[in-house]
């Protein structure tokens, strides 16, 4: 989950503060920007912690850790920090232009707050494949301009990747199907079934999973949304707020 619980919640800022004034996390804590006694409660949601709430640090500092895991463990103290943060406000610009009775179009962003981009200041997660930070100079709507000079470049469109191990969990993950602690196995299902397969890092469907793709596709069972679905009421049932008869009416 992405989610913090009320308790958890409540025990964060000792956590944090025991934690953080170590030396070799100060950076983070000057690019923060917030209280850590005031945290924003923005995280928290019962509702939405399932079987287990985001990972988060405790407050036993880990002792001895290898270059590797200490990355690990600075990654998700970013992380969490991050969460906490106020907004990155970024500024999106596109211009549309014309030459030779030939169109042209130019996306860039600016940053204007860094807010939680100060901490890894990950630019693919505000820029996306389109945007680049490029400077323009300030444009007016229908202004002609000169064209100081151009170039001709051919490219050639390459087909999307095939997933890898992690991006086919993240893929699972914002699709809403399987759990955090299932998403793994329901991957080992798929290749011990020979449905797909490794080739080199990536997973790549077998002629069997194919086949049973287009004999499925269309279906209901093939929409994402009907596992996510059952999914969240299968938690209901656990928690006891939905019973049996209500989610068989519904199936």
């Amino acid at each position: 989950s992405r989610f913090l619980s009320r308790d958890v919640y409540d025990r964060l800022p000792s956590t944090m503060e025991k934690i953080l004034n170590r030396k070799e996390f100060r950076p983070y804590v000057r690019t923060m920007g917030i209280n850590i006694f005031d945290l924003p409660d923005r995280v928290v949601d019962e509702e939405r912690v399932a079987e287990h709430h985001a990972i988060i640090i405790t407050n036993m500092y880990p002792e001895a850790l290898e270059r590797e895991e200490m990355q690990l463990y600075l990654m998700i103290i970013g992380r969490m920090l991050e969460a906490f943060m106020p907004a990155c406000k970024v500024e999106y610009t596109t211009v549309d232009a014309i030459c030779a009775a030939r169109n042209f179009r130019c996306h860039t962003y600016r940053i204007i707050e860094k807010g939680w981009f100060g901490i890894f200041e990950r630019e693919d997660e505000i820029a996306g494949q389109q945007y680049h930070p490029i400077s323009i100079p300030e444009l007016k709507n229908g202004e002609t301009v000169t064209v100081t000079g151009c170039n001709l470049i051919h490219k050639k469109d390459l087909p999307v990747s095939a997933y890898t191990d992690a991006g086919l969990i993240e893929y699972m993950d914002t699709a809403g199907l399987g759990t955090v602690a299932t998403r793994t196995g329901i991957l080992q299902t798929l290749i011990d079934r020979k449905y797909v397969r490794y080739s080199g890092g990536y997973i790549i469907p077998t002629r069997k999973g194919l086949y049973i793709y287009e004999t499925v596709r269309g279906m209901k069972i093939a929409d994402p949304a009907l596992t996510s679905g059952w999914e969240t009421q299968l938690a209901g049932m656990e928690q006891g707020k939905l019973t049996q008869e209500e989610f068989l009416e519904g199936a």
